[in-house]
Parts: C-alpha cells; structure tokens; sequence
C-alpha cells in the first residue's frame, strides 16, 4: 500500500486535503485483507486533517476480472461500515482501478 498527500490552497491561510491511496492486488492480496490497510489510512488522515480533508481517492490495481467486485465492496464498505461511513458522507470518494 502506498499513499499520497495532496494539498489545494484556498485563500489566503486555508488548504484542503486529500488523500490517495493505492493498493495492488495480487495473488495473495484481496481486495478484503488489503481493505483494513485502506480503513486505517483513512482513520488516521482524518484524524490528522480533520475537517481540511476534503477528498479520498482510492486506485486498485489487479487483474480486470475482479473489478465488478472490488467496485460492488468498496461501495459497501464507503456507505454501510460503521467507523467510514460517516467520514465519506461529508468527503468525496473516488475509486479508480487499473489492470
């Protein structure tokens, strides 16, 4: 898992923040034993930013055939877990996969 910070100026002394993070998936990582990486990166980047964390973007990268999937779990997992769900009802979410 890697992740990225990136940072907006908005006016004269406030920034907005976003996280990206990626992960790849491969024969031993699924997208349900990496999603606990993913929980804890958003936790913590909330934690730190508060409310200047405007945006997460997730990018997954894994075979074409398991993307349905990993599109239908992380919907699940943005809208219905306890501790994120109510972090993505006031960010933007964007999943992005790659083969």
């Amino acid at each position: 898992m890697q992740t990225m910070e990136f940072a907006k100026k908005e006016g004269w002394f406030i920034k907005s923040y976003a996280l990206g993070v990626v992960l790849t998936l491969d024969g031993t990582k699924t997208i349900q034993t990496e999603c606990r990486h993913f929980k804890q990166a958003v936790l913590d980047y909330v934690h730190q930013r508060g409310r200047h964390c405007r945006a997460v973007t997730l990018t997954v990268v894994s075979p074409a055939s398991t993307h349905d999937y990993i599109r239908e779990f992380m919907s699940l997992v943005v809208n219905q877990e306890s501790q994120l769900a109510p972090i993505f009802q006031n960010r933007s979410f964007s999943l992005e996969l790659v083969a």
